[in-house]
């Protein structure tokens, strides 16, 4: 992502409760179905129009770069 100009941070953690299930889950599941997968879990931030929105002062991505994010993850 870093080198398509998005700016990331890597953390190994997924959250807690529901992100931390999804990743749980798909994690056991290829262990259940003997998948070699990759799996990533990547939390997005808001948009700019939802950022706007917000009581808290957070920049937001434009819906361009949200896509483009999500095209380098899913490639």
């Amino acid at each position: 992502l870093r080198n398509a100009g998005v700016d990331t941070e890597l953390s190994y953690h997924a959250g807690t409760y529901l992100c931390n299930a999804i990743m749980f889950l798909s994690h056991a599941w290829c262990d259940v179905h003997s998948q070699r997968i990759p799996i990533v879990f990547a939390h997005l931030p808001l948009t700019q129009t939802e950022a706007r929105r917000t009581e808290h002062t957070v920049a937001g991505f434009s819906p361009a770069t949200l896509g483009s994010t999500v095209r380098v993850l899913v490639e």
